[in-house]
């Protein structure tokens, strides 16, 4: 560490200050996702480290510029890779072992896809192509998503070098000029994806760019020059220094998701790292002692390698241990520990520190590694087939779980031009309409109603979005924004596809607790399309399964006798549990002349049980959705209800 007065150059030596901060980084994440109360916002560790390696890369850059004109790429690129690939892919690859061993035959396909997209740094746009974000509940089912980083970092690793190297040359300048130009045009990008909500303004590596040039940005010469007047005074240094991890601090406590992440909020922890480097405090600071306390030198030290197993020991803990409270969360990234120390004492720092002979060495090291782990692991992929889980009945339920209708992405706004192209079934050119509406539990009835208007020629349009029931009145504080804009504009979809019959389904998740409010929200929905001549066809929900069926049979194994038994529920407990529902809408049923309830329990279940196939097919695509094949056939059973509704709104 360099005292005051004697301030860094661009020989820069081992900063202890920056190791303390990988240890506050690596702390914010893992608290973040172990969801330790009071690390809301813990995943702005991410954000630190990236200004961090953005400084620490240009600086060992700009040395290389300075004492030789030129940066050698394929060095510098293959050092890279031996520096982190290594560790990265004996972690990959024992995480997707384990995924074979212990998880569900149906989500294997889905550990291989993360290992090659991780082995190979592209997870981050793997994730931002796949139907969740981030920070969606389902991250807990894939044991790599945290690569994310991971990726966004490695890209940077290998586009900064080359654009520096180009715009550059020995003219150390123009470096000023690229960074600034760099910086806005990434942040300006991050800012517009952010408002338009994209998953690439969080996992993109061009949007996310600008924090690790705002560190590059500290390693550049106009910099160097600046520090000394900004910290010549230890007093202006230490305020600087408290102040960004005040910011740090702050920031992963207050911070969430929602609110404008990562622009403008991600200012500021990226603004406090590079306040504290900038500062660059000496140990006899008091910010500087904190963080060269011996305790948090490790930890900052082993960072790189806690944060590679934390959180696939979380996950695949939590799913094997069947316990996710708090004291096991933390116990479970506690004991993540022990494999980053044992990889880093055993495979990252003996393969940092050695000298190959030739480049030919590195590349052996650092690129051919990741690929014979995950081949590896392939291998015992192909041997996890067995005779209780035969192939032909593994498709057949991933197909299943793929059943979706077409149009279940595209229904979720009331603008009518995409409703009129996208959303229009049944018999297209009909002057009789039904209107389906309500959210994914609408959906998935999109193709019985499909089948049944084509042969009573009927059109059918669909406006449904998940989570959002059209009962619930607009004004409920829990509904989001998307939703509160369809239960508002659903009068004037109505107007202008002039339906006479409007079909509706929900979850009845959302009324078990609130029944007598879910009566009057679908009273109320009854009530304005009374007054205006329609009627109104409630579906009952499906059975709901208190565990996925699909997973179910898997597990149990396809072929297995038994295994339907096994995987299917009481027709009373089913019945019981939706009652209250059930009551809620027939009551409403019995109050207005213009409603009708449509059971389907009868073609879904046997007079005892509830199972989640039907001659060997699967009807289900999770606990509460059916298929779009077995919806189909329920056309013939659903007709004879749309036509003495037709009927019944004929003579109004």
């Amino acid at each position: 560490m360099t005292r005051r007065g004697s301030h860094p150059t661009i020989h820069q030596q081992h900063r202890t200050d920056i190791d303390g901060l990988r240890a506050v980084a690596v702390l914010l994440v893992v608290f973040f996702h172990a969801n330790v109360p009071g690390f809301d916002g813990g995943f702005v560790g991410v954000d630190v480290f990236f200004v961090i390696s953005g400084y620490l890369i240009t600086r060992k850059l700009m040395e290389e510029l300075s004492e030789r004109g030129s940066i050698d790429l394929i060095r510098f690129w293959l050092g890279r890779a031996k520096r982190l690939l290594p560790a990265a892919s004996l972690m990959i690859a024992t995480t997707l072992v384990l995924q074979l061993v212990v998880r569900n035959p149906l989500h294997w396909d889905d550990a291989i896809s993360e290992a090659w997209a991780a082995a190979f740094y592209f997870s981050n746009e793997a994730v931002a192509r796949t139907s969740f974000g981030y920070f969606d509940a389902t991250r807990v089912q894939r044991a790599l998503l945290h690569t994310w980083s991971l990726s966004v970092e490695e890209q940077f690793y290998f586009a900064w070098p080359l654009i520096l190297s180009m715009a550059v040359g020995a003219k150390l300048r123009r470096a000023t000029v690229v960074v600034v130009g760099l910086i806005v045009g990434s942040f300006a990008l991050s800012a517009v994806l952010t408002a338009i909500n994209s998953p690439f303004a969080y996992l993109g590596a061009a949007s996310r760019a600008w924090e690790f040039l705002l560190g590059a940005a500290l390693a550049l010469p106009i910099a160097k020059r600046a520090f000394p007047r900004i910290t010549e005074s230890p007093r202006t240094a230490q305020r600087l220094a408290v102040a960004g991890l005040g910011a740090i601090v702050v920031s992963a406590v207050v911070l969430s998701e929602e609110g404008g992440f990562p622009v403008p909020t991600a200012l500021i922890p990226v603004l406090g790292t590079a306040a504290i480097i900038a500062a660059s405090v000496d140990e006899s600071s008091p910010i500087g002692t904190v963080l060269g306390w011996d305790a948090v030198q490790r930890l900052g030290r082993l960072s790189y390698s806690w944060y590679l197993w934390h959180w696939p020991v979380l996950v695949l803990g939590i799913e094997i241990l069947r316990r996710a409270t708090l004291a096991w969360r933390v116990g479970l990234v506690c004991l993540a520990l022990v494999p980053a120390v044992l990889s880093n004492k055993f495979v990252e720092n003996p393969i940092r520190r050695m000298q190959p002979r030739s480049l030919s060495g590195v590349a052996m090291v650092g690129l051919v590694m990741p690929s014979l782990l995950v081949v590896g692991a392939l291998f015992v992929a192909m041997q996890r087939d067995s005779a209780t889980f035969a192939p032909p009945q593994a498709l057949a339920l991933r197909d299943a779980q793929n059943d979706w209708p077409e149009q279940f992405d595209d229904c979720n706004v009331p603008d009518l031009d995409v409703l009129m192209r996208h959303c229009v079934g049944g018999d297209e050119t009909a002057e009789t309409t039904m209107l389906l509406v309500g959210d994914s539990h609408a959906a998935h009835w999109f193709p019985a109603l499909d089948a049944a208007g084509s042969n009573q020629g009927i059109r059918l349009v669909a406006l449904h979005q998940g989570n959002c029931p059209a009962t619930i009145l607009s004004t409920d504080p829990g509904l989001l924004d998307d939703c509160r804009r369809v239960i508002d504009e659903l009068d004037d979809v109505i107007a202008h596809v002039d339906p006479s019959i409007i079909v509706t389904s929900h979850a009845d998740s959302y009324a078990i607790d609130r029944p007598d409010d879910w009566q009057a929200g679908l009273a109320s929905l009854a009530e304005r399309l009374e007054r205006d001549g329609l009627e109104l066809i409630v579906i009952h929900d499906v059975p709901r399964f208190a565990v996925d069926p699909i997973l179910c049979l898997a597990r149990t194994g396809a072929t297995a006798a038994g295994a339907d038994a096994a995987c299917s529920m009481s027709r009373s407990a089913v019945e019981q549990r939706a009652e209250p529902v059930r009551a809620a809408e027939q009551a409403v049923a019995d109050s207005f002349d213009n409603v009708v309830i449509w059971d389907p329990i009868d073609l879904l279940c046997e007079p005892a049980v509830c199972s989640p196939r039907r001659e060997g097919v699967p009807m289900y695509i999770d606990a509460h959705h059916i298929t779009v094949s077995h919806s189909t056939t329920l056309a013939d059973a659903l007709e004879p209800t749309l036509l003495r509704a037709l009927e019944a709104a004929g003579s109004r």
